[in-house]
């Protein structure tokens, strides 16, 4: 989907956690970030609206700031949300949960 790529999950105790994951599977060399978008697993269903705009905000910083080509959700909470952040980010975006199944 594109040559780099970010990720953006929960609170920032979780990067360093995902950038090990990453560079054990042998992923991390195409990463340009991994972002923590600040809420907690749920805050995310609690408030899918505020949700939305802490993701696309970190989505949009990965990349103007990251140079990003491709957007991933870092957190199942997250599952469902990728096509509202595609279309507000104009990248692709990849849902963990969706890909799993």
């Amino acid at each position: 989907l594109g040559h780099a790529y970010s990720v953006v999950t929960t609170l920032d105790r979780t990067v360093p956690l995902i950038e090990d994951r990453l560079k054990l599977s042998g992923l991390y060399e195409r990463c340009a970030s991994v972002r923590a978008s600040g809420l907690a697993v749920l805050e995310l269903e609690e408030d899918p609206l505020r949700a939305v705009e802490s993701i696309v905000r970190q989505a949009e910083l990965a990349v103007t700031q990251d140079k990003a080509e491709v957007i991933c959700l870092g957190c199942g909470g997250m599952a469902g949300l990728d096509e509202q952040i595609r279309q507000r980010t104009g990248v692709p975006v990849v849902d963990g949960v969706t890909s799993a199944v």
